[in-house]
């Protein structure tokens, strides 16, 4: 028996730190030891899923429309 840890999406982490409440992009990026940019590209892929917004420069996670 192999016992292994899958690493985690980066797009679950990134999802992750805004619902614990760190929403300013240079906060996420120090968070995650990733550049700003990386921020701004997930960000960009969470907007296109419909579960991100922007307001007064920090993200915010969206409600799911049922």
């Amino acid at each position: 028996m192999t016992i292994g840890d899958r690493p985690a999406q980066t797009l679950e982490v990134f999802r992750s730190i805004i619902e614990a409440g760190v929403t300013k992009c240079d906060e996420i990026a120090a968070e995650m030891k990733v550049p700003k940019y990386t921020v701004s590209r997930l960000a960009k892929k969470a907007f296109d899923a419909d579960w991100l917004t922007k307001g007064r420069g920090e993200y915010v996670l969206t409600e799911v429309q049922k």
